[in-house]
């Protein structure tokens, strides 16, 4: 009965022991790895960060434009301005936000027009360092209510973009479903004909 008792005690504290050790060992994982994964993150996304926007494609003057080229375009500023995914899930909403019309920026390198119906085929094509992309079409941008509102944003809250975003990023404030269209790490701007 003492030898059951004993060998009882002795693999309840082995265990309780053991179950320390791992609870240490995780402690000590998490203290002195994760704040390392947190540079890591910052580290990888820097990667993304594009300090020149690029205009291309069926242009007069393609450009490559700084962040100090875009404070001489007229400046708006955006106000509560949802972040909604395709599936209609509100991601987040940008407070206050500053920038230029992607428009303004296009009639800068002025769109060729090889027919007078070119308009109807010509497709204006955003992708970011990740290779993300999305498109607008002529009209929507230079004959719709729209192209008032599609922003190259440089600012946001009164500071640059975090690493998150880079030093250009793109919204579309009046999409019903913001998200597909906000580029974040905006690196090119390409107009294509159909």
């Amino acid at each position: 009965m003492t030898t059951q008792h004993f060998s009882f005690r002795t693999f309840t504290t082995k265990r309780v022991f053991m179950t320390l050790t791992s609870a240490i060992t995780v402690l000590l994982f998490w203290s002195v790895i994760r704040p390392h994964e947190g540079f890591a993150r910052q580290d990888s996304l820097a990667r993304f960060i594009a300090k020149t926007l690029f205009v291309r494609g069926k242009v007069s003057t393609p450009l490559q434009i700084s962040l100090a080229d875009l404070r001489s375009f007229k400046q708006y500023t955006v106000t509560k301005v949802p972040i909604v995914s395709y599936s209609g899930e509100k991601k987040e909403t940008i407070g206050t936000a500053k920038g230029v019309l992607i428009r303004d920026v296009l009639e800068k390198a002025g769109i060729v027009f090889e027919g007078k119906r070119d308009f109807n085929s010509i497709i204006i094509k955003a992708t970011a360092t990740d290779g993300f992309t999305t498109l607008f079409s002529w009209h929507e941008i230079f004959n719709s209510e729209t192209g008032n509102h599609i922003y190259i944003i440089t600012e946001k809250d009164g500071k640059p973009l975090a690493s998150k975003e880079a030093d250009f990023m793109l919204l579309s404030a009046k999409d019903i479903k913001t998200g597909p269209r906000h580029v974040r790490w905006l690196q090119v701007i390409e107009v294509i004909k159909l």
